[in-house]
């Protein structure tokens, strides 16, 4: 069997993960009573396994001691119970994937050409950036100095290396990959064996899956995109330099191959709901009221508003991949049992002959009008395709659109009737308005989630609109 590491460095472990359960769940019977049995402590432990596994997986073996040290052994001092040490290595190691990482998002950006699948890729990348900040393992424990009662840090300066018992590191490693509880250490037994086997199946298996993406569903790219960030040090390229063998791609090269269902256009059907809409600056019109040989004009004007809008809308991808035109949406819907108020607003005092019916006369009076509530229905129709990718998640859309409403205002008429008291003070009337208006599309979009949009949509000469989507891939 191949010899994956040099003889005289650390060995490592790659990603632990059975459903339900911990990292700290692997060495409950090495950590005593008193870990096991105090939940700080547990939990403690467990965030900063999970941490350094990512980053340097050899760190487990030192965390696990220094714990046995501090808590078992009631060791506290940071010089003797390694914590000192630890800290200087995991500062170390972090600086090393932070510099990795920067220089994979660069690989990545000469090497793609799809901007979109860029930002998909290095927000990946973002989850293995560490804080460059030393501190005591496991549970941030600093010792008061003479003369100094602030929480300081020893200078690491002169730190000698950490002690290791290189087939116990080894065992924890194989522990941690495997997930294998069932064997206790025993130092008669030669662990790096185990360990490079299971090695070799981690780098044979992401090689395997670099080969047969296609084949994979998206529930399977998924889970794999997640293994593959818990293992960032066995990829080409790795920042770690005591790892002899490793696949012949990056990590980036596989992410990209991984990611390609998320920046292909797909096909799908949405619902749009609106809401807080301002559809028309006004809407005005002339009002005849005439009664046998009287005959009333008024110029009226209302602000119209609405609340509540329903579309339906269909995209179809032209393209391969998200890039300006690389799909066709089209939307329609229509306002539902909206109703309308603006201010009241009455008109002048105006003087007219009234006609009364009953007695058959024409007498002089006056009259003014009161607008009331107004309804408003209407439907549109629009076709639009993106135009610029910000992200993957947040673009802008433009298009064409034709718009049909229908108002109707309601009025209200006083009349000062003068001496014809028999005449009724109040009448009702209502003004109706049909509108096509063709106009532009202009929106901008934001994917909160899979399926969901958020829309600043706009349909100039109309205004800005709210508007959430539900996407259903088809």
């Amino acid at each position: 069997m191949r010899n994956i590491f040099r003889t005289f460095i650390f060995v490592i472990a790659g990603f632990y993960c059975l459903q339900g359960q911990e990292i700290i769940e692997l060495y409950e019977d090495m950590l005593g009573e008193k870990v096991t049995r105090n939940q700080f402590y547990k939990e403690q432990i467990n965030i900063k396994l999970t941490t350094i596994s990512v980053i340097d997986p050899t760190s487990i073996y030192h965390l696990i001691e220094n714990t046995h040290l501090q808590v078992n052994l009631g060791i506290r001092d940071p010089q003797k119970n390694n914590a000192r040490l630890l800290s200087k290595k995991t500062l170390e190691s972090k600086k090393k994937i932070n510099q990795w990482n920067e220089q994979q998002k660069l690989y990545l950006r000469m090497n793609t050409a799809n901007t979109a699948q860029i930002h998909i890729i290095e927000r990946y990348l973002d989850r293995l950036v560490f804080k460059t900040k030393i501190e005591f393992a496991p549970f941030d424990i600093t010792p008061k100095y003479p003369n100094d009662s602030t929480r300081t840090i020893p200078d690491i300066a002169d730190s000698t290396e950490l002690q290791v018992d290189l087939n116990k590191m080894n065992f924890y490693l194989y522990r941690y990959f495997s997930g294998n509880i069932s064997n206790t250490y025993s130092s008669d037994k030669d662990y790096s064996l185990l360990l490079n086997g299971e090695l070799e199946n981690l780098i044979k298996y992401f090689r395997d899956i670099f080969e047969n993406t296609e084949s994979l569903t998206k529930n399977e790219k998924e889970y794999n995109i997640e293994k593959a960030l818990r293992y960032p040090y066995i990829f080409a390229g790795t920042y770690l330099q005591y790892i002899v063998e490793t696949t012949d791609f990056r990590l980036v090269d596989l992410l990209k191959k991984l990611t390609g269902n998320k920046i292909i256009p797909k096909s799908t059907l949405g619902i749009q709901i609106f809401n807080s809409l301002t559809l028309l600056n006004n809407a005005s019109g002339n009002f005849n009221y005439k009664r046998s040989f009287v005959e009333i004009n008024n110029k009226v004007t209302a602000q119209i508003q609405t609340g509540f809008f329903l579309g339906l809308s269909y995209s179809l991808p032209v393209k391969e991949v998200l890039s300006p035109f690389s799909s066709i949406k089209i939307d329609a819907g229509i306002a539902i049992a909206n109703f309308i108020t603006t201010d009241a607003k009455i008109s002048e005092l105006k003087d007219a002959y009234i006609y009364n019916p009953r007695t058959n006369e024409v007498f002089a009076g006056s009259y003014n009008v009161k607008e009331g509530n107004h309804n408003y229905n209407g439907y549109f129709f629009r076709i639009y395709s993106p135009i610029y990718f910000v992200t993957d998640r947040f673009y802008f859309e433009a298009g064409i659109g034709y718009f049909h409403t229908d108002i109707k205002i309601n009025y209200e008429i006083f009349y000062d009737t003068r001496a014809d008291l028999d005449y009724p003070d109040k009448e009702t009337f209502s003004y109706s308005e049909d509108q096509d208006i063709p106009g532009v599309v202009f929106n901008l979009n934001y994917k909160l989630f899979e399926n969901v949009l958020l829309k600043l949509d706009s349909f100039i000469p109309m205004q800005f609109i709210i508007c959430f989507e539900y996407q259903y891939e088809l």
